[in-house]
């Protein structure tokens, strides 16, 4: 008998890609801690999770206790949405699922705005998150002399040069070392490199880009988990996970929204993976604030 559960919250995203499926959606993929990733036949990883923001860019939210879930679905086993056939293991519901948009709209913003949306989120780091993950490279960058673990070496010479850059096609190419560099499910060079693609997309840079990054993200998916390409591909199509989606809209709004307590929210995912995707948001504003600055 098919395990039954009710989809409350689901990325926009995410409900493209379920909708577009038969009553077959996928195959349980893996099960990590309180999460269910769900693989469909084109490929795409879905994330099925408990209440609370969406932690990733293709994640739904369901009722029932995921983790107890998790101990009776083996890999492989038939995801369905109702009506689900037979032969189904996790069937969901979503009728009436309330859908929370994680695409980052193009904003024309000047200059100014990713220049101090930087200098407010690297102060912020240094002052509270200084020794964590790839943190020491931020504030390496920004001028101090923080020891550098081996992995944080590799991540900043990676980083150094983009400053001389002004082209999103020179940075992405240059990124590609970034790729795979960290342990975990989403390692640390990917985190950070989803947090400067974030800001890229909010200050337009992906725009009709399309032609650059489908062989961009062919040659570096095998470098990584697929949980990670996932990320990497839904930020190249500007959709993101909803910590991140809200911080960033946060920084660029004006003055008096509040953006320290999206901050911190995503500073406590995982050992590092939210730091790390901080530090990845400071440096794209950093270096949008460079490329607006030069072509004005």
């Amino acid at each position: 008998m098919a395990l039954a559960v009710r989809v409350q919250r689901w990325s926009r995203a995410a409900a493209e890609v379920v909708q577009r499926q038969g009553p077959q959606v996928g195959r349980v993929f893996a099960c990590s801690g309180r999460v269910i990733h769900v693989q469909t036949p084109a490929g795409r990883l879905l994330t099925v999770q408990g209440e609370g923001p969406l932690l990733t860019p293709l994640a739904l939210a369901v009722a029932e206790p995921v983790a107890a879930l998790a101990t009776r679905l083996a890999a492989g086993a038939l995801v369905g949405q109702a009506p689900c056939p037979p032969e189904t293991a996790l069937c969901l519901h979503h009728a009436g699922a309330v859908a929370w948009d994680g695409y980052l709209a193009p904003l024309n913003l000047p200059a100014r705005a990713y220049r101090e949306a930087a200098c407010r989120l690297t102060a912020w780091l240094a002052a509270q998150l200084p020794a964590r993950g790839l943190a020491p490279v931020l504030l390496a960058l920004a001028g101090g002399r923080p020891a550098l673990a081996p992995l944080a070496q590799r991540v900043y010479a990676v980083l150094a040069p983009l400053g001389q850059q002004r082209e999103v096609a020179c940075w992405l190419e240059a990124c590609t070392d970034l790729v795979g560099l960290g342990e975990g499910l989403t390692p640390a060079g990917d985190d950070l490199l989803v947090g400067m693609l974030a800001m890229w997309q909010a200050a337009g840079l992906l725009a009709g880009k399309a032609a650059l990054a489908a062989p961009w993200l062919k040659t570096v998916s095998p470098r990584t988990t697929a949980l990670s390409a996932e990320f990497l591909r839904c930020a190249l199509a500007g959709h993101f996970a909803e910590p991140l989606g809200r911080l960033v809209r946060a920084l660029l709004a004006p003055p008096d929204q509040p953006w320290l307590p999206l901050a911190q929210t995503l500073a406590g995912i995982g050992h590092s993976s939210g730091v790390d995707t901080l530090v990845g948001v400071a440096l794209g504003a950093t270096l949008v604030g460079l490329r607006e600055e030069a072509a004005a």
